[in-house]
């Protein structure tokens, strides 16, 4: 009986294929993030993007605006494992704050390691690192190991006008718990659907304007998952996101919320915890995992 090849690259043609997944053209939504690819080797990607203005990520931590980065390093860092005639597609991405970001400008970048093969899906890490290579963000992916399709590619822009025009659309919505958003071309992937890291954005910046509507001050995201169900037709009509407070404490917050096509069949989920911002001479404050030097 004929089985099914293995969806893994041999290691013999690892260094080829990592060579080609870094030389792949950047998808519609990436180049709309800024993204470059700055390095490759078998399961390994490197990334960077510049972090933008306030009108783009609020004055909150961008846990969403980076998941485009994230998202990509992540994939590609899987892509770099597979076959030729296999690609990958997100199922799950978490991104967690480990510190302050830096100000708007600077460039963040994103080390992506695909981590361990279970059940059709691959796991990979990501560190996301300041200029000066203080970890600021952790994140975690989850891809389910697909055919690969050939590329729909529509046309890049670089202009932020996409972005700002849907958080518009979040911020001027009646209600923040129930909000229509209309789609384009631009947010697209190299196969013609949503982006991932599109999802991520939309779902932090929903979720970060419930939650500063309920709390009536700008709250710091803490952490960010958000989960994928179905296709996102990007020329399709509006889709339909509606949010609620699952939990509302004195320090954390938790906020939920899940999109729908016309039909009502769920796109994507998301949750988050927010924090209050934290202000004194401790602040900033790390510790280390490293063990200390015992004294003599």
């Amino acid at each position: 009986m004929a089985t099914d090849p293995t969806p893994f690259v041999s290691p013999v043609h690892a260094r080829e294929r990592a060579d080609a997944i870094a030389a792949t053209a950047l998808s519609p939504a990436e180049a709309l993030f800024g993204i470059r690819v700055t390095g490759s080797a078998p399961g390994r990607v490197t990334g960077s993007c510049v972090l933008p203005g306030a009108q783009i990520t609020g004055p909150a931590t961008p846990l969403g605006y980076v998941g485009a980065l994230l998202d990509l390093c992540a994939g590609r860092s899987v892509r770099t494992t597979l076959g030729k005639d296999f690609g990958c597609r997100t199922a799950s991405l978490r991104i967690d704050a480990a510190g302050a970001f830096p100000e708007a400008g600077q460039r963040v970048e994103a080390h992506a390691e695909a981590l361990e093969s279970f059940a059709g899906t691959v796991l990979a890490g990501v560190r996301l690192t300041d200029p000066a290579g203080a970890v600021i963000a952790r994140c975690t992916g989850r891809f389910a190991i697909v055919p690969e399709q050939p590329e729909q590619r529509a046309a890049e822009t670089l202009s932020d006008a996409v972005l700002t025009r849907l958080l518009g659309e979040i911020g001027e919505a009646r209600d923040p718990r129930e909000i229509k958003l209309a789609l384009s071309p631009e947010l697209a992937n190299q196969y013609g659907i949503m982006h991932g890291g599109v999802q991520a954005f939309l779902s932090g910046a929903v979720l970060r304007n419930l939650a500063s509507a309920e709390a009536g001050d700008a709250p710091v995201a803490l952490d960010l998952t958000v989960r994928y169900h179905r296709p996102v037709v990007v020329s399709g009509p509006p889709i339909l996101v509606r949010s609620a407070v699952e939990r509302r404490g004195r320090k954390l917050s938790v906020v939920r919320t899940s999109a729908a096509d016309t039909a009502g069949k769920p796109l994507f989920t998301a949750r988050a915890t927010f924090g209050a911002a934290q202000a004194g001479p401790n602040a900033g404050a790390r510790f280390s995992t490293r063990a200390a030097t015992p004294s003599r």
